[in-house]
This record gives C-alpha cells, sequence and structure tokens, in this order.
C-alpha cells in the first residue's frame, strides 16, 4: 500500500478528507499555516518517519480559506514567535505579489501556490543528502467543491510573472 506523508494546518482540519479522498497509508505532520519548520531536530523525526513507513510522497496540504493565511492577510494576529512573524512578513509579500501578478478579484489560490512552493523547496533542500526518490506535491483544498487541486507549479508562477 502506498504511503503518504500529509503537511497540514491543524486549522484547516483535513484529515478526514483527506483519508477519504487518498486511499493509502497516512501520516500526518502539523503546522500552523503550514509555516512547517525545518530546523534540525524537525528535520531528525521526519527524515526517521520517512525512512521507518518507505514514505515515498509528501504532500503541502492547505486549505483555500485557511483561517491562519486570512488573518494574517487581515492583519488581525500579533505575532510574538519570531518564527511566525517571519512567516507573516513573507505571506504578505506574497500577497502584493500575487495581486501584481494577476489582477483578478481572487489570487488567493495564486497565493497560496506561492507559500506552497516555497516550502516545497525548503524540504527538498533538506532531504537532498539523505533520502531519494521521494516525491513533494502541494495541493490546496476547496470545502465548497470538496475537492484537492494541485498547486500552480514554480514554472507557471514564473511565466504569469514573465511579461514578455
Amino acid at each position: 500500500m502506498e504511503k503518504r506523508l500529509f503537511l497540514v494546518c491543524p486549522t484547516d482540519c483535513l484529515e478526514t478528507s483527506i483519508n477519504e479522498k487518498f486511499k493509502s497509508e497516512n501520516y500526518f505532520y502539523t503546522s500552523i499555516g503550514n509555516s512547517f519548520n525545518v530546523d534540525k531536530m524537525s528535520m531528525v523525526h521526519i527524515k526517521k518517519l520517512i525512512i521507518k513507513h518507505e514514505i515515498k510522497n509528501i504532500d503541502f496540504v492547505l486549505s483555500l480559506d485557511n483561517s491562519f493565511i486570512s488573518y494574517v492577510l487581515n492583519k488581525r494576529l500579533n505575532l510574538q514567535d519570531k518564527g511566525l512573524k517571519k512567516y507573516q512578513e513573507n505571506i504578505n509579500k506574497k500577497k502584493i505579489q500575487a495581486k501584481i501578478i494577476d489582477q483578478k478579484v481572487n489570487h488567493q489560490y495564486l497565493l497560496l501556490s506561492y507559500i506552497l512552493n516555497d516550502k516545497i523547496k525548503e524540504l527538498k533542500v533538506k532531504l537532498a543528502d539523505s533520502i531519494d526518490s521521494i516525491t513533494i506535491n502541494g495541493k490546496i483544498y476547496n470545502k465548497k467543491l470538496d475537492d484537492f487541486t494541485y498547486i500552480y507549479s514554480e514554472l507557471i508562477n514564473l511565466e504569469k510573472h514573465n511579461m514578455n
């Protein structure tokens, strides 16, 4: 049976939906707003989990209406944690980029794609030295449609930004 690790935000409560949609042996790691920290100890535990359970797929998942991201975007949070403050600043920078690139009314999907692409790149770098042949993807959950869709790839984001 396929084994997958899902990196999710606890505010999204997606574990049941993931288990229904992905008929695999699923493992979960939670971090607020998917702010997943790639510090040394976190990576030791993640690597042990991946090796022990022979996980071949990792998926970052955020809900389209993730409450943490919404609070950050509406400046309704006064974060004290340095790591979360830095993550908040990163989200706000990406919000500005998404508005410039995509002038449509709803650029939440593009914003979440930016955020998750950064997380995927970080994790790939941290796993590259010790774990081969692992697939890392990002997905966005739409509660209205009860469906998961892949994020825009980094290439699509670059194409949207490139004004030739």
